[in-house]
């Protein structure tokens, strides 16, 4: 309400989401053609905690630590007097639109059993709505808030979801962090999927589809990949960048993929899209290639 009632002070049109995920709200961003976009949440934090994340004109975040800086800045000085004409606010229900646009994302699929560990309700409700008309059957395993390492196999949360997929005899396991970008896989026998694994199991479904495909990576994942990407071919070209640059790259390089060592996906289009939900819609086609377990399919592409 604070954020609302500031802009409109300054003679913003603002649009008011309410409670939303990070992929609905960068969604809503590019499909309201806005100039920018506030998103309040805490994600990452202990709960207790709360910020701010500020995307510009096309949904590019800010995320390089410069332009961060630049803003804070702007925030110690005094501002301007605020216009004579404040601002209107109006809500707009994205979850519509948005959920439309990933239904085409889930296609040709092979009856998969997948869990998936959040402790976000809304995201479950997003998943349940995309999958009542899929061959595949999802089941949740509900996880308390907390800040979680999605690259270590002894994190409590992970264990817990490695478990719950072995026991349940499941295909694949899914955990998707509070902000509905950063993800984790495991497999049927319940190990971790590293990044760089990751990487190669989506890199050759864009081969397979597009026959080429151009990366751009976190710099600091791209040693990892480097050997694999010259055994491969050159079908595949690979950017390295820092992970704050990533969503620029992606447009500057007209790259289809961009993969952080944070677990994120991001991916290219008419803007750069970081959703954990597209990222399974794309982990399940590349399964669906084949009748061949998880565990398998990533030792092929290693």
């Amino acid at each position: 309400m604070g954020v609302a009632l500031g802009l409109r002070r300054m003679g913003c049109q603002v649009i008011d989401l309410g409670q939303t995920t990070r992929p609905c709200f960068h969604f809503a961003v590019h499909h309201l053609e806005a100039i920018g976009g506030v998103f309040v949440t805490g994600s990452g934090c202990d709960p207790a905690s709360t910020g701010f994340h500020f995307a510009r004109r096309n949904s590019i975040p800010w995320l390089q630590a410069e332009k961060l800086r630049t803003l804070e800045q702007r925030a110690t000085h005094p501002i301007v007097r605020p216009t004579r004409t404040a601002g209107a606010q109006r809500p707009f229900h994205a979850a519509v639109h948005y959920q439309a646009s990933l239904w085409k994302l889930f296609h040709a699929l092979r009856p998969l059993q997948i869990v998936c560990g959040s402790s976000a309700g809304q995201l479950s409700r997003e998943l349940d709505a995309l999958f009542t008309r899929l061959p595949c059957r999802l089941t949740h395993e509900p996880l308390p808030v907390r800040r979680r390492n999605l690259n270590d196999s002894n994190d409590i949360d992970i264990r817990r979801l490695a478990t719950a997929t072995v026991t349940g005899q499941q295909h694949l396991g899914i955990i998707i962090d509070d902000d509905g970008e950063r993800c984790a896989f495991v497999t049927d026998t319940g190990q971790l999927v590293t990044i760089p694994n990751l990487t190669r199991l989506l890199v050759l479904l864009e081969l397979h589809e597009h026959r080429s495909a151009r990366i751009v990576a976190d710099e600091r994942i791209v040693p990892e990949l480097s050997g694999w990407q010259q055994v491969v071919g050159s079908a595949i070209q690979l950017e390295a960048t820092p992970a704050a640059r990533i969503p620029k790259a992606l447009i500057d390089h007209n790259a289809s993929l961009g993969i952080t060592a944070d677990n994120r996906v991001w991916f290219g289009g008419s803007y750069p899209a970081c959703n954990a939900i597209m990222t399974l819609a794309r982990v399940l086609q590349a399964l669906s290639l084949s009748d061949a377990q998880m565990s398998e399919v990533l030792q092929r592409s290693a």
